[in-house]
């Protein structure tokens, strides 16, 4: 989104908030929609409008950059697995764990695999009693399924020059298999 266009948003924002931006010198509006032009760039003015609109008829006040971004998000991605849908997975592929552990794991989606961990969790799990695997178990799954949920979700939220940035100091860092190896 351009800076022309961010300024149509910010005067949405001023017309649908206007004791918000009541005192606002012209100076600071531009310092305003400088940043969120810089903030909102990686996406479309159509985008934003959006956002902004559904925004505005529940909030009764301005929202932030934050709030803009999680609107899109809201709005233009795909339902998320719930923990629970998930769980409900790993239920069923638990049932075959013993012997087909490792066909039951492949069928599974990939952000729950990554809850998982490995396969052999899902044989390990088949032998757990039935009311510690949906007390503890699911709990601890639950848990884990939920914390990544939330770490990728703020990491889409993320400017692209940020995550370009991330992915270059990443890329720096020493693989884990490498440091395992040099700890030998």
């Amino acid at each position: 989104m351009t800076f022309q266009e961010t300024a149509k948003i910010m005067a949405v924002f001023k017309a649908a908030y206007p004791r918000y931006y009541a005192n606002i010198d012209v100076e600071e509006a531009r310092r305003v929609t400088t940043l969120w032009a810089s903030m909102l760039a990686d996406y479309s003015y159509e985008t934003v409008s959006n956002a902004a609109k559904a925004l505005i008829v529940s909030s009764k006040f301005p929202p932030t950059i934050a709030e803009v971004i999680e609107k899109i998000q809201l709005l233009t991605k795909e339902p998320e697995l719930t923990e629970g849908e998930a769980w409900s997975m790993v239920r069923k592929a638990i049932r075959n764990g013993i012997y087909g552990y490792k066909e039951e794991y492949r069928k599974l989606p990939d952000k729950v695999k990554t809850a998982i961990g490995n396969p052999l969790m899902i044989h390990e799990w088949a032998k757990v009693s039935a009311d510690e695997l949906d007390t503890v178990v699911a709990s601890n799954f639950m848990r884990n399924f939920r914390s990544q949920t939330k770490s990728k979700q703020e990491y889409e939220s993320l400017p692209q020059s940020v995550k370009k940035f991330v992915e270059e100091i990443s890329a720096k860092m020493p693989k884990l298999e490498e440091v395992n190896e040099r700890n030998k």
